[in-house]
């Protein structure tokens, strides 16, 4: 592609969020025993589906398995919505083309 076209693809992205349950692959002991967890993403993208392929690829580096996504909407009408908590704002707040995806806390159960 050129750098035209290259450069109108990028600025289509837009910050997408969604709520991840994710398990832990084998020899992963992160979540301490936990069986799984669900955690907070954000993600620069075109789209549901590309922010659920950014999310899951993540994910997948930290070697977790992610069971589903949900909740997925641009990060813009999320916060006119709902109030945000602070850590939330602050992942957000660092995503550029650099830094495409931020996870948050991640929070575990046992069963």
């Amino acid at each position: 592609m050129n750098t035209q076209i290259d450069k109108q693809i990028k600025s289509k992205k837009q910050k997408w969020i969604g709520l991840v349950h994710v398990k832990p692959k084998p020899n992963n002991d992160s979540l301490e025993g936990a069986k799984g967890a669900f955690v907070s993403a954000i993600a620069l993208a075109n789209d549901e589906m590309d922010f659920s392929g950014i999310v899951t690829d993540a994910l997948n580096g930290y070697d977790f398995e992610v069971v589903a996504i949900e909740d997925i909407e641009l990060f813009e009408k999320r916060i006119k919505k709902f109030p945000i908590n602070q850590e939330t704002i602050e992942l957000a707040e660092k995503i550029n083309e650099e830094n495409f995806v931020e996870i948050g806390t991640f929070h575990s159960y046992i069963e």
